[in-house]
């Protein structure tokens, strides 16, 4: 594909961010409760190896031409670390036409896999094929040869139609790219009537990829709605942000949310203040921040040694644990633990978390 896309080509909807709606406390609280459950939960166990009969079942299938099983039988090789034979596998479902094997062929080109040499072109011809076949991955996959600068330098005007056809097609992360890709150019656009039809674009598309709960696309808007100087994407509206961050929180997102989150609730920002949802919400920011590898950080930091001081701390604590009857690690212990620590510690919880380790918003409107 040879054209370049233009804001009009693409109709804007109904303002889809509508379809998050607001979290009520009672719900939070729960969702809050559930997070402290989901943080002693042990780890998954890593993939098995499926019975012989099993691998023998899907021989079988794949000998009649299923490629279902065909894509199967790649995935268990490719896990047994034999990666020429996965992509075996999946080339023998490519050449009868499945759009994930055509993919999974072009990769193998692109990066140099299962015994195929590297060849872009190759690998572009094959993620055509793919998109053409009905995976639309396949289309993200040229998009990014050409964004990445894959063939000599990164054009984001030649990755852009396939972006779109991929995004069109249902692919979430190139939904994003293509809000992205809008975004810059609204940011760089020379007049004004530019600028808003690369706005109304980069909006629909980074709110279709949040809806598919993309964090990355939420992350952008729910900075944008924050911000009240740089209006490019959004005006400030922080009923709307406070929306973006709970689905981030349902989501799993970081503690950096969680403590914009707390804020947001300790001060009524888009929504009524509740300082008993704030006090638990930077609990668990206190308790993932422990958990952060890549931060310097430990509840036994001098910095908190004036709450760790309190007489209220672990006399709360001790009788929690003695009232539970459980030990120190029960997600509803931590639950406890964080009402009665913050009751009486929160002023010194909130100055420790703004001056520390981030901006809070400003000053509601």
């Amino acid at each position: 594909m040879s054209e370049r896309y233009t804001p009009e080509m693409h109709i804007p909807e109904t303002d889809p961010l509508d379809a998050i709606p607001f979290v009520p406390d009672a719900q939070m609280l729960l969702m809050i409760a559930e997070g402290f459950t989901k943080e002693v939960q042990p780890e998954p166990p890593p993939p098995v190896a499926p019975p012989p009969l099993s691998v023998e079942a899907l021989r079988m299938a794949a000998a009649l031409g299923d490629t279902e099983a065909m894509m199967q039988l790649g995935v268990i090789t490719g896990r047994a670390g034999d990666r020429p034979g996965a992509v075996a596998w999946y080339r023998r479902a490519a050449d009868v036409g499945n759009g994930e094997g055509l993919f999974c062929v072009g990769r193998a080109y692109l990066l140099s896999e299962g015994g195929y040499a590297k060849d872009v072109q190759a690998a572009m011809a094959w993620y055509k094929r793919s998109g053409d076949a009905g995976h639309a991955e396949g289309y993200w996959g040229v998009g990014e040869i050409y964004d990445h600068g894959r063939l000599g330098k990164c054009d984001a005007d030649a990755a852009l139609p396939w972006y779109t056809r991929a995004a069109d097609a249902g692919d979430v992360k190139s939904m994003r790219e293509v809000g992205d890709y809008w975004l810059r150019k609204a940011r760089k656009a020379p007049d004004s009537a530019t600028r808003e039809a690369a706005r109304v674009q980069a909006l629909q598309w980074l709110a279709r990829a949040a809806l598919h709960d993309d964090r990355r696309a939420l992350n952008t808007l729910v900075d944008a709605y924050e911000d009240e100087e740089d209006n490019t994407l959004v005006e400030q509206d922080l009923a709307v942000a406070i929306r973006l961050r709970q689905r981030l929180f349902a989501l799993g997102a970081g503690w950096e949310n969680l403590a914009n989150l707390a804020v947001f609730y300790e001060q009524g920002y888009g929504c009524h203040a509740n300082e008993a949802i704030a006090a638990l919400l930077y609990v668990h920011v206190l308790e993932e921040m422990e958990k952060d590898e890549s931060e310097d950080f430990s509840l036994d930091d001098p910095a908190l040694l004036p709450l760790r001081e309190r007489t209220c701390f672990e006399a709360h604590r001790e009788e929690l644990c003695t009232l539970m009857g459980r030990g120190e690690d029960d997600p509803f212990n931590f639950l406890l633990r964080g009402v009665a620590r913050l009751s009486a510690d929160h002023a010194i919880a909130r100055d420790y978390m703004e001056t520390r380790f981030f901006v809070p918003p400003r000053a509601r409107a």
